[in-house]
């Protein structure tokens, strides 16, 4: 990067008055300096060196959710078709959450944008303790995006994981609670108070020598 120097130097006179001479006469003589009174100009980038770009968490949050989406789609679609086994077993799943019924799409989407938004708030507001990673963010918009495309696209999520208990789980939901667990956690660790240390004070046992 090269650095471009533009300007136009002004002469300025300015009298100057000599020493008198005993036989001459005083006389005045004028002196020029060279100003330069345009202003240096640089050519600089638009974002100044040693500034991290405030695209870049953004982008990496985006990234991790589109790729999440995308995987968690694809499974669903390759498992469709399978039988139940042992790990396997697609079934639709027509409840919104915890054995809540989804009901009309409107509401379901309701539900969705009002689950992002609170988490965004609540993100914002542990900021004062931590910062979290962009792909923990990423994780859980792509848990709860690719379950809305499930819901506005067929009226039901496609779950084919056999969980614990006889739950059935997919690949967003695993994504959704890797990152509110992950979040959870750093928060956990960074707002532990931290106990100042005591000093004891040990007696002077040398006798004032």
């Amino acid at each position: 990067m090269y650095a471009a120097r533009s300007g136009f130097t002004l002469v300025v006179a300015s009298p100057s008055a000599s020493r008198p001479d005993p036989v001459h006469t005083p006389s005045t003589s004028t002196t020029t300096e060279e100003v330069t009174v345009f202003p240096v100009l640089h050519h600089r980038s638009a974002r100044p060196r040693g500034r991290p770009a405030r695209s870049g968490p953004h982008r990496t949050a985006a990234l991790v959710a589109v790729a999440g989406i995308a995987v968690d789609q694809a499974t669903k679609a390759i498992t469709a078709s399978s039988r139940c086994g042992r790990f396997l077993c697609p079934q639709r799943n027509h409840a919104l959450m915890l054995g809540v019924p989804a009901g009309s799409a409107v509401s379901v989407v309701a539900a969705s944008v009002l689950g992002l938004a609170a988490f965004a708030g609540w993100v914002r507001f542990v900021r004062r303790w931590v910062t979290l990673p962009a792909w923990v963010l990423g994780l859980v918009v792509a848990g709860i995006v690719s379950n809305l495309v499930d819901r506005l696209v067929s009226g039901s999520v496609r779950d084919f994981l056999a969980g614990p208990g006889g739950s059935l789980l997919n690949i967003a939901d695993l994504l959704l609670g890797l990152g509110v667990l992950w979040a959870l956690a750093l928060v956990a660790v960074h707002r532990r108070p931290t106990r100042p240390r005591r000093s004891i004070e040990r007696p002077d046992t040398s006798g004032g020598r």
